[in-house]
Parts: structure tokens; sequence; C-alpha cells
């Protein structure tokens, strides 16, 4: 009997939790559109290898924080792909709601290793019956912070939240050729509090 009133009391918890309640924790999934402005020309690069252009790209960002009132942080992983770049990122995010409500805005701001890359066109020796061809090589960049904010739909008492976010990140330090990246990312997607 005792664990069937146990299961019921948690389905319910999933459902709604009491208005009281605080929440712990969440994650939150993000699909994003993104563009990532062409790196300026300048020392390191040569006509062989030029800076990498500018490029529209799609992914997502997944984090699982933890929640204390309206201040959330956790780790966070993001990946975008264009024709001609692509990022990964591993690092962390905080949040902070400014408002209660149905509608939350809030301040996001992040940081961690990005891994950019980009497309170069392979040449091959004169003579060889093969044209070239594209292939992808990393830009080396590693350290990358980022800011930005955006409003949560729904209830702070409802597990189930929407969340639209707009974020800019930028590199800070290279091991590759010179030039900082940027990328800015427009993002829709929901969140599951408990």
């Amino acid at each position: 009997m005792t664990a069937r009133l146990l299961f019921g009391f948690l389905v319910l918890g999933a459902v709604r939790p009491a208005a009281a309640q605080w929440r712990t924790g969440q994650v939150t999934v993000l699909g994003a559109g993104a563009y990532a402005p062409a790196v300026p020309n300048g020392p390191g690069w040569s006509p062989d290898y030029p800076p990498p252009g500018k490029d529209g790209m799609a992914g997502f960002n997944a984090d699982l924080s933890f929640v204390v009132g309206r201040f959330s942080m956790g780790p966070e992983f993001g990946y975008f792909h264009g024709d001609h770049r692509r990022v990964l990122s591993v690092g962390g995010v905080t949040r902070w709601e400014l408002a209660g409500g149905r509608l939350r805005p809030h301040a996001a701001a992040g940081g961690g290793a990005y891994f950019w890359d980009r497309t170069v066109t392979v040449q091959l020796p004169p003579g060889n019956p093969f044209p070239a061809y594209p292939q992808w090589a990393g830009d080396d960049h590693y350290f990358t912070l980022n800011a930005g904010g955006g409003v949560t739909a729904g209830t702070p008492d409802r597990r189930f939240s929407a969340v639209a976010e707009v974020r800019a990140h930028r590199s800070f330090m290279t091991r590759g050729a010179g030039g900082q990246r940027v990328l800015l990312t427009i993002a829709l997607g929901g969140r599951v509090a408990w």
C-alpha cells in the first residue's frame, strides 16, 4: 500500500509540482540557427590558406542545470554545422531569471572549449588525375565566452516550459592563425524542470 501511494505522489509530482516547491534541476534543449561572420585577413593567413569566410549554420545546445531560486548553472554541450564551418562546444552556462510570471526574461552567460572547424580546398600535385577537393580542418580555437538573454514561457510551477534565447559567442584564446572567431545564435526549444 505504501509503495502504491508513493508511486501515485511521484506521478502527480511529475505533472505539476506544488506552487511553493522550488525547482532543483532542469534540462534545456534548444534548436538553433547560427551565423559566423568572416574572420578578417591578417597575420597567419596566406593565399593558400585564407581565413574562414562567413557561413550560416544550424544546430543545438543542451544543458543540465542545477537551480537555486531564479539562478541556474550547469554543464552545456553544443554543435553547429554549416556548408563551410562547424563548431563543437563543451562548457557551462548560467541563467538568471529577471522576473516571475508566465513570461520570464532571463540573462545568460557561459563559456568553455569551442572547436572551430572550416573547410579547406586540398590541391593535389600537378599531373594528378584527381581534382582538388574540400576537407574539414580545425582552427584550433579553444577558450570562448558567450552572453545573451531570452525568455521562458510557462508558469514557474510547471515542469515543462518553452524557451527562446539569443547569444553571442567569441573566442579569446587560440593556437592557430590570427583573428577572433564569433558566432551568433538564435535558439528555440524547451525545458524540463524537477
